[in-house]
């Protein structure tokens, strides 16, 4: 019987320690909205660039921007300051744009998207 009880008691905290290493996190939930503790990491403007295309991708897809877009030019990555924030801006150049010509792309540091739109605001 003494077997058995060090047995499971081997076994239940061997459960209540799992996933529990350094950085090691899998996010929990507060209202419905997840959300990690692990530290976020900033991008590097080759990495904001990769996001906001595939941003591109996606607003192409969802029919908010035409599929010339897939053919833009990079012209600027860099961060601002707006609002007291810093925010990854970056314009990608297209003559046959049909809204506009400079589509901006808004990315918070870690490069969760923000916004895009033609005005730069």
């Amino acid at each position: 019987m003494k077997i058995i009880t060090i047995i499971l008691s081997l076994l239940i905290s061997s459960f209540s320690f799992a996933g529990i290493d350094k950085g090691h996190d899998h996010g929990h939930s507060h209202g419905g909205k997840k959300h990690s503790h692990a530290k976020a990491t900033k991008v590097d403007a080759k990495k904001a660039e990769e996001l906001a295309r595939n941003k591109i991708k996606v607003l192409i897809f969802k029919e908010k921007i035409n599929s010339s877009w897939n053919e833009s030019k990079l012209g600027t990555a860099e961060i601002k300051k707006i609002r007291n924030k810093s925010e990854w801006v970056l314009t990608f150049k297209n003559e046959k744009g049909i809204k506009g010509k400079t589509l901006y792309i808004f990315l918070k540091p870690t490069g969760e998207f923000i916004a895009a739109n033609f005005t730069g605001k």
